[in-house]
């Protein structure tokens, strides 16, 4: 270090010195370790609450361990929660899915996910089929989350309402697209449709006609007459299905021998707990029922080479 800077260092030293600073910082220092009494000269008090200020300041709260292996455990819980909503869409190895879109059901604020496939048909919730060809793009109205616009390889556009599954409109025919529909989007205002195509040709549709409007309100009156009815262990497609003669009887087998058999006569057959027939020594799959005339009896036949009967039993009131 040069003469020069240690003289400077010097005459720095003699003036904290004669102003009193060296002093006032020494008593600071051992009253934060010593507690002495309350200093009475404001510089030291000044430098005491200033050095303090500065190293409380400066240095991490305390750790509470129990704390950060709590809120570990938390992070962790939720993972696993997240991890187990996650939904892998699985499709044939040929598959492609070429577009998606985001909505959201407007009753209980779940996302909903619709995605186009190759096979000409997207689903989210429920499945919806009608194109001809693969869908190219999907638009959800800018102004309702419940109509999905899809266009096609069929060179159609399709307008569907996704709270009853129903197609509400088809933009196409003589004054549509000659090849496949690439994109399609709706203007802010839900007014317009812009399509455009392999046919060289962009198409403006409008939305604000009255025949459209009033086939979107009726689309939401539509009740969809088909049912499902849960039946486990019945994977194998051949399986046949019966009706009595009065269509008030559903009867059906699975693969392990069961036989279901619901009451259509019900307001939703499909939510009512079906009855089951069984028998210990049939196991085998059931592929094909029967019901007589009369319906007091009913054959099965199984893959075990065997015929079951079984009548009716009036119970006694």
């Amino acid at each position: 270090m040069s003469q020069k800077t240690e003289t400077k260092k010097e005459e720095f030293r003699k003036y904290l010195e004669s102003a009193g600073v060296l002093d006032a910082l020494t008593k600071v220092l051992v009253g934060l370790y010593e507690e002495p009494e309350k200093p009475n000269d404001p510089l030291v008090v000044r430098w005491t609450s200033f050095l303090k200020q500065q190293l409380h300041g400066g240095l991490p709260e305390p750790v509470d361990a129990e704390m950060l292996r709590r809120e570990n455990e938390e992070l962790q819980r939720k993972n696993r929660e997240l991890e187990a909503k996650v939904v892998e869409l699985t499709a044939a190895p040929d598959e492609v899915f070429y577009t998606c879109a985001w909505t959201f059901d407007q009753e209980t604020g779940e996302s909903l996910l619709a995605i186009a496939r190759t096979e000409g048909n997207y689903q989210n919730h429920r499945s919806f089929s009608g194109h001809g060809n693969a869908i190219n793009e999907l638009k959800i109205h800018p102004n309702n989350p419940e109509l999905l616009l899809s266009a096609s390889k069929d060179h159609a556009l399709r307008f569907w309402n996704l709270k009853t599954s129903v197609c509400v409109a088809i933009f196409g025919g003589v004054e549509g697209h000659r090849d496949e529909v690439l994109s399609s989007d709706i203007n802010p205002s839900g007014t317009l449709i812009l399509s455009c195509g392999m046919d060289h040709s962009l198409k403006v549709w409008d939305m604000e006609s009255l025949e459209l409007k009033n086939v979107v309100q009726e689309s939401y009156k539509y009740q969809r007459g088909i049912k499902k009815f849960e039946v486990t262990n019945c994977d194998i497609w051949y399986i046949r299905f019966c009706l009595d003669r009065l269509y008030e009887t559903l009867v059906l087998g699975n693969q392990v021998g069961k036989i279901y058999m619901w009451d259509l006569t019900g307001e939703d057959p499909s939510r009512g707990k079906p009855h089951l027939l069984t028998h210990s020594k049939c196991t085998a799959a059931i592929r094909q029922v029967t019901v007589s005339r009369d319906g007091n009896m009913l054959l099965s036949v199984t893959d075990a080479g065997t015929v079951w009967r079984w009548d009716r039993r009036e119970t006694k009131k």
